[in-house]
C-alpha cells in the first residue's frame, strides 16, 4: 500500500511511501509504524524513522522519536503553531505599546 507522507527530513514535501500490509495494519492500529533506519549528517548513529498520522492535522508524516516521551513531531503543525505564536507575539507587543 502506498501512503502519501509529509517528509521534511529527506525531501521537501509529500512523498509516496510503500508499506507492507502488516505495516499498514500497525499504522492503523497504533497510529505509527517504523519504516526504516537512517543516519543524517552530523548524527553519530542510525535512528528509526516512523510514518505516523498526526492527531493535529490528520496528515501522515515521517519523523524519528524525540525525547524521553518518544514524541513524533508534525512539521506542518509545528509551522502553523509557529505562525500563530508569531502573530500573537506581535499582537501582544502592539497592545503593550498602546498602553
Amino acid at each position: 500500500m502506498k501512503v502519501d507522507v509529509n517528509d521534511w527530513h529527506f525531501n521537501s514535501g509529500k512523498v509516496p511511501v510503500e508499506l507492507s500490509f502488516g505495516q499498514w495494519i500497525r499504522l492503523k492500529l497504533r497510529g505509527r509504524v517504523k519504516v526504516f533506519e537512517a543516519i543524517k549528517r552530523g548524527w553519530r548513529g542510525a535512528l528509526p524513522f516512523f510514518v505516523f498520522k498526526c492527531k493535529g492535522c490528520g496528515e501522515y508524516a515521517l519523523d524519528y522519536l524525540h525525547g524521553y516521551n518518544e514524541r513524533l513531531d508534525c512539521r506542518l503543525c509545528d509551522e502553523a503553531n509557529s505562525i500563530v505564536r508569531a502573530v500573537n507575539a506581535v499582537f501582544e507587543l502592539e497592545l503593550e505599546a498602546s498602553h
